[in-house]
């Protein structure tokens, strides 16, 4: 039901070649090419292309990207090996692509969505939304780590984006396409939203990046796990000087995890020395911001570790929210929130048990992280498209609204929670807290500042809180301050009778109240001075030049900072959770009257402003307070010092000056309740007209609200069409795109094809015509102006409009009749110069078999017709010869006789042509010793041979008589038939 980590996979033991995931959509096929144009073979690496084509033909894009990057490129098929430097694309049907054991394997849907345990213990449906990128990213991440690059180009949509905190977490590289440079910026503007690009460029300036960035990973061995790029001490200048610059110590994270995020940073400048990127970092501010945000991994997402959420969600939620009335409201910290992701499941998993339970309890959840930027994000619970895979449909459609291909959260889930920028390590903690989630953050700190933390958490959470680690985490083995509800989310109870371990607590604190003046401005925080020592001589100095009387220093806000001699007697602690403030802590009227002092103070310009409180409100006793705000030392401007000057009590008989004193004393306090009197019937007046404007304004705007609330169902119902419109127009953009780059592409290889075949067709020097149906030139050969008188711009026209030159011919009734009758017709034509051609005429069918003109081919055969002419001339010549002879071939088939011999044999001449000679003639013992006499003869055993034979008549009634044969073999040149010559002696 909910999305999870994907389970730990054995990693590939191949060799280490970093992998390039491409994620493109709509327009995609330009940019694709245009970053393979930059990219040079030094790389050395595996590239994987993911885009969202979908179709039942055999995607082209392989073949594309081949020849414009001149690397093999191919379509992954399941099991296959990828290899350095080769493109991979994957299919054009609906798949997940994932890399297993150095082999790439595709998924199905419903393969893909197993990966994730569902909610309820059942399978999984398929996933909601085809978003590959966001799935290629997050598997190959945890498979190759580090060594892998995502790269985000053109698309509409926002696949990829929740894929790249699976890269980011995991220390890769992250490139996203400008969003002007791409033909549809929707999935780079979401890429770039998120805040983790490593570099934002163009297509054809990626490459160049990249070669560099991968070159200098290898010379530092990043993908070999190398951690001694960066010495303890180098390390230690550098978290001074990221608190110099953004305000935040650094120096309690675990070193390992610091190193690797300097590495990452040394690598994308090209530095190969620690000390050259500290010297960078020193000149260059920036560099301190992009550390910062590096070292702040937002690894986050909605309902992460589904069974956690069906524990909170049956057994957890359900009963802390009836264990108490909760008078102010269930109260939540979800400390280390990162981009809100996990504050918004717990507070629509709570809205969802006070449900389905019927339960009537106002939540407040209390969200904080050190990353302002994420805080911003946060705020604003818009997330990408992508989330549809993370958040159960059924909560979806309760708590979201969709627009602009983004999810946002509902205003009711909204109001109940207030995101605030906070340090863990320095800031106050949230107090009387009911359940605290703070889960995979402890993991990046080292173990003294765990175990502060737990006790902070201890007293952050009110009695029989709950506290809600990650799976890695946990408040220790040892620890009593709190009990496990369960082991395997990391669940845990405060403990009610176990105060807060808090031996090291001291330094923690001291540390967190440390600098705070340096990164707040004073509207919301008072500045401090730095160190304790310091503190005390100073104050020890401004109180020995006012005799040393007893007092104190605080801020504003009544925070006690210092205490000095006996002022700890105008104090008294008060029942519950310690707390230094003077508005707590102060006996008798100095609580209520302080505030006022302190205002006279600070519009005196550093004067004391004194006046008596009374301290036991059962005694006689006052004492003289004095309230200065400080403007000196620099370190302390803006505190207050409080002087605290005992005044005696008056006796029972006072003496006349006593009496005076005494009456004057009276008066002065009369007349001081007087003024006070009339600057509050003043303030009353002043704030009686303000309520009445305020009442008149806001019933104005209860008018223009109502009138909003309709107009904005109005615009809803439209903005719902809208976007569901938008949707089939996005969906059928991304598809026109593809094609319309694939027929681009197809129509460069027609015109390619066309010139080859033009070129072709002339080269066989064949008059060609393609006439359409209707007998209009549709195409022809340069040697088919031979046959009709046409030109380049005769395209188009009818063929009866053009002169024809041959002789007597009726091509137009021939072509007529071809396409009347689909017969093809051959005949021999010849031109008006005298020029014979082969005239073919056959039907022009398509590949559906329709067919769409005739094509008319003319072959040249003047050296076939004067071959013809002198053969027909020779056996002219040889027929009026009067010397009886024939000529017979090797089979004994007559090729050539003369008249006199076709008489002698009783035979036509031309019936006797083609015939045997044993049919013709027969021996007068057997007919079979002419075929042996014609077989010596060609052997050359003899040269001349003789025989008597009798023709065969061909008129049975006639006796044939007997005539005497001559046989000789007749010399023949190189590749000339060999003859035999017959004749009658």
């Amino acid at each position: 039901m909910y999305k999870s980590d994907a389970a730990s996979r054995p990693k590939s033991s191949d060799e280490n070649l970093p992998i390039v995931v491409l994620g493109a959509s709509a327009g995609g096929l330009d940019a694709l090419k245009a970053f393979f144009s930059g990219v040079s073979d030094e790389a050395r690496c595996i590239y994987l292309v993911i885009t969202h084509h979908k179709s039942e033909q055999q995607s082209m894009l392989p073949e594309l990207l081949a020849r414009s990057s001149g690397k093999r490129a191919t379509e992954i098929t399941d099991g296959m090996a990828p290899e350095p430097d080769c493109i991979y694309t994957n299919p054009a049907t609906e798949c997940f692509i994932t890399l297993e054991g150095g082999k790439f394997r595709l998924l199905s849907a419903c393969e893909a969505s197993a990966r994730t345990p569902s909610q309820d213990g059942g399978g999984n449906p398929p996933m909601k939304v085809y978003h590959p990128i966001d799935f290629t990213f997050q598997q190959l991440a945890e498979e190759v780590q580090c060594r892998l690059t995502g790269i985000v180009l053109s698309g509409s949509g926002s696949d990829g984006a929740i894929g790249l905190r699976s890269i980011k977490a995991q220390d890769g590289m992250i490139m996203v396409q400008q969003p002007e440079s791409a033909e549809f910026s929707g999935m780079p503007d979401n890429a770039i939203t998120t805040g983790l690009a490593d570099y934002v460029l163009p297509p054809e300036d990626m490459g160049a990046k990249l070669a560099g960035y991968l070159r200098q990973c290898e010379t530092l061995g990043l993908s070999k796990g190398e951690d001694e790029l960066v010495s303890t001490d180098q390390l230690r200048r550098i978290c001074e000087l990221l608190q110099d610059r953004v305000g935040h110590d650094f120096s309690s994270y675990k070193p390992n995890t610091m190193k690797r995020r300097v590495a990452k940073r040394m690598a994308l400048h090209r530095f190969r020395k620690a000390s050259e990127y500290l010297e960078y970092l020193h000149h260059d501010e920036d560099e301190a911001n992009h550390l910062f945000r590096d070292m702040l991994i937002r690894v986050t997402e909605f309902f992460r570790d589904p069974g956690l959420w069906d524990y909170c969600r049956n057994e957890l939620f359900p009963e802390v929210l009836r264990q108490h009335e909760y008078s102010e409201g269930f109260r939540v910290w979800v400390a280390g929130c990162s981009t809100g992701d996990e504050a918004y499941s717990i507070a629509i998993l709570l809205n969802e048990v006070l449900r389905e339970k019927n339960i009537s309890r106002r939540v407040q959840i209390f969200a904080s992280d050190l990353d302002a930027d994420a805080i911003s994000i946060a705020r604003r619970g818009e997330y990408p498209a992508g989330i549809v895979n993370e958040v159960p449909e059924s909560l979806l459609s309760r708590y979201f609204s969709y627009a602009n291909d983004r999810y946002k959260i509902r205003k009711s889930v909204r109001e109940q929670i207030i995101f605030a920028p906070h340090n863990l390590l320095k800031d106050p903690p949230f107090t009387n807290i009911d359940l605290i989630s703070c889960r995979n953050l402890l993991i990046y700190l080292n173990q003294d500042l765990q175990t502060d933390l737990i006790s902070l958490f201890h007293m952050s959470l009110r009695n029989m809180g709950t506290l809600v680690l990650g799976p890695s985490e946990s408040v220790g083995e040892t620890s009593t301050t709190f009990k496990t509800l369960n082991s395997k989310w990391k669940v845990f109870r405060r403990n009610p009778d176990i105060l807060s371990e808090r031996a090291s607590m001291q330094h923690f604190r001291g540390r967190r109240r440390t600098d705070r003046s340096l990164h707040h401005t004073p509207a919301t925080a008072q500045p401090l001075p730095r160190d304790q020592p310091a503190i005390a001589e100073k104050v020890l100095k401004l109180l020995a030049r006012k005799f040393a009387p007893g007092a104190l220093v605080m801020s504003e806000r009544g925070d006690i900072f210092y205490l000095h001699g006996d002022a700890g007697r105008f104090l008294e602690p008060v029942e519950g959770r310690p707390r230094y403030n003077i508005f707590e802590m102060g006996r008798g009227d100095l609580p209520r009257g302080l505030p006022a002092l302190m205002h006279s103070a600070a519009s005196s310009e550093g004067r004391v402003v004194e006046k008596k409180f009374k301290i036991d409100p059962s005694g006689d006793s006052y004492v003289l307070v004095g309230v200065e705000k400080l403007q000196a030392p620099k370190s302390m401007r803006g505190l207050f010092l409080i002087l605290f000057h005992d005044c005696e009590t008056p006796s029972a008989s006072p003496t006349g000056t006593e009496e005076a004193e005494q009456s004057r004393d009276e008066e002065e306090p009369a007349s001081h309740v007087f003024e006070l009197e009339r600057d509050l019937e003043k303030s009353r007046a002043s704030y009686r007209a303000l309520l009445e404007q305020v009442e008149n304004q806001n019933a104005e705007l209860r008018s223009a609200n109502e009138e909003l609330q309709s107009t904005n169902e109005e615009l809803q119902s439209s903005n719902e069409e809208l976007e569901t419109s938008k949707e089939e127009t996005h969906s059928l953009y991304e598809e026109l795109s593809t094609i319309n780059s694939e027929l681009v592409e197809k129509v460069n290889r027609l015109s390619d094809a066309n010139d080859d075949m033009a070129n072709l067709l002339n080269s066989t020097a064949m008059a060609i015509l393609y006439l359409d149906n209707e007998l209009k030139l549709k195409r022809f050969t340069e040697k088919a102006k031979d046959i009709v008188a046409v030109r380049d711009s005769d395209e188009g026209r009818p063929i009866g409009e053009l002169a024809i030159h041959l002789k007597g011919e009726e091509l137009i009734e021939d072509a007529l009749s071809v396409l009347s009758t689909l017969k093809g017709i051959e005949k021999e034509v010849t031109t008006k110069q005298g020029d014979w051609y082969l005239m073919k005429l056959l039907p022009y069918r398509t590949r559906e078999n329709v067919v769409d003109g005739l094509i008319c081919t003319f072959v040249e055969i003047n050296e076939v017709k004067r071959s013809q002419f002198a053969e027909s001339h020779s056996r002219e010549l040889l027929s009026q010869l009067s010397h009886p002879f024939l000529l017979v071939d090797v089979d004994g088939v007559v090729v050539q006789i003369t008249g006199a011999m076709a008489k002698a044999l009783q035979v036509e001449s031309q019936s006797a042509e083609g015939m045997r000679l044993t049919d013709l003639v027969r021996e007068q013992r057997s007919s079979e010793g002419i075929a042996q006499c014609l077989n010596r003869i060609l052997e050359g055993s003899q040269k001349t041979l003789q025989m008597s034979v009798r023709p065969i008549s061909q008129n049975k009634s006639d006796e044939a008589p007997t005539l005497q044969l001559e046989i000789r073999k007749l010399p023949a040149g190189s590749g000339e038939p060999q003859l035999v010559w017959v004749g009658l002696l």
